[in-house]
């Protein structure tokens, strides 16, 4: 989740991760990114 929030270009305040690593991990499992799409459709993502 933190790498959806990172992707969206929100200010993520004291992450876990930094933002590379949390991209890295979104990228490397892209069902992550489709599951989320899939269950809120309505927010808008770029693409990966």
């Amino acid at each position: 989740m933190t790498g959806i929030a990172f992707l969206r270009g929100i200010d993520v305040y004291d992450p876990p991760i930094s933002k590379e690593k949390a991209l890295k991990a979104l990228k490397k499992h892209p069902e992550i990114y489709q599951k989320f799409q899939h269950f809120f459709p309505f927010v808008e993502l770029p693409p990966l």
